[in-house]
């Protein structure tokens, strides 16, 4: 969660069940860094948290929850 860098494939695929990320914020509305922020600039009145898989994008893996 909150990691600064992107996986390679070959990180991502070391897991014989997948790689999976807890995100701060609702996907695919909430993508990247700094989510907390865009909440309150929008004046959302819910903060979520996504549970995904991890691909080679940034953060558009599965979601699981």
């Amino acid at each position: 969660m909150s990691f600064n860098q992107i996986f390679k494939s070959e990180i991502i695929n070391l897991p014989r069940l997948k790689t999976i990320n807890c995100h701060a914020g609702k996907l695919p509305f909430y993508r990247s860094r700094n989510i907390l922020n865009w909440v309150l600039i929008n004046d959302e009145k819910e903060f979520g948290i996504t549970v995904h898989y991890v691909d080679e994008g940034i953060d558009t893996g599965d979601i699981i929850l």
